[in-house]
């Protein structure tokens, strides 16, 4: 999770639900091909999954954290 944490922007003034749970949720929906609605809520509301996907998704930071992961595993980089 500190490999992860690095790729998490900070609060903005606004009590943030946790980052993991949150990742965690996302993983879920997609493994699973689910819709966020469909998503159960021990992960969160599913605004929140759905706008945190969303700003994640589009500048490629699900990109760079599964290349880490992958890096730090001692795997290829290319997912």
């Amino acid at each position: 999770m500190e490999l992860i944490r690095l790729f998490c922007p900070m609060a903005h003034g606004v009590p943030r639900v946790h980052d993991r749970r949150v990742l965690r949720g996302i993983v879920y929906m997609i493994r699973n091909g689910l819709q966020r609605k469909d998503t159960p809520k021990a992960y969160g509301s599913n605004r929140i999954l759905y706008n945190r996907f969303i700003r994640r998704s589009r500048p490629g930071v699900f990109d760079q954290i599964f290349g880490a992961l992958t890096e730090q595993a001692g795997r290829s980089s290319a997912l």
